[in-house]
C-alpha cells in the first residue's frame, strides 16, 4: 500500500505542535505554492506552474522526510 502523504504531513504538524513548536503557513509565489514556517525557520513548497500533487510531495519531503529545499533560519523570531 502506498503511504498517504497527506496523512503523514498532518501527523507531523500535530507532532510539531505537541512539541511546542510554532507551525504556520503563509502565501508564497501563487499557484500551487506555500511557505511553511516552523519556529524561526521557513521553506518553500510547490511551484506556481506545478501541480497540487507536487506541492504535497514537497511538503512531505520537507516535513516528514527532512529532505528537499533547505530551511532558512530567521534572525528575528517575532511573528506579525
Amino acid at each position: 500500500m502506498e503511504p498517504n502523504k497527506e496523512r503523514e504531513i498532518l501527523q507531523k504538524i500535530l507532532a510539531l505542535a505537541n512539541e511546542g513548536k510554532m507551525v504556520a503557513f503563509e502565501d508564497d509565489w501563487g499557484g500551487n505554492t506555500i511557505t511553511i514556517c516552523v519556529d524561526n525557520a521557513h521553506t518553500h513548497c510547490g511551484s506556481p506552474d506545478g501541480s497540487f500533487q507536487q506541492m504535497v510531495d514537497d511538503l512531505c519531503l520537507a516535513l516528514v522526510q527532512d529532505r528537499g529545499p533547505s530551511w532558512a533560519h530567521c534572525v528575528n523570531t517575532q511573528r506579525r
